[in-house]
């Protein structure tokens, strides 16, 4: 949300150095959160699906579903 606001803001701004600086440190900040919370989400991905109240006749097919999205 932020990163989206400094980008418009510099874009807006026409200042393609500081743009190029927000997109670097944007890209950097999403693949870092993207790495510290993939494998715990595929660790503890029933863990999760059971406090969302998944039902029990699904709770293998959404799973297996989760596992194929995040991998």
């Amino acid at each position: 949300m932020v990163c989206g606001s400094l980008v418009s803001y510099c874009f807006g701004e026409v200042n393609e150095c500081r743009l190029k600086g927000c997109m670097n440190i944007s890209f950097l900040m999403i693949g870092s959160v993207t790495l510290v919370t993939e494998p715990i989400t595929l660790c503890f991905s029933n863990e999760i699906l059971k406090l969302l109240h998944t039902p029990m006749k699904i709770m293998l097919l959404t799973s297996d579903y989760v596992r194929i999205i995040l991998s």
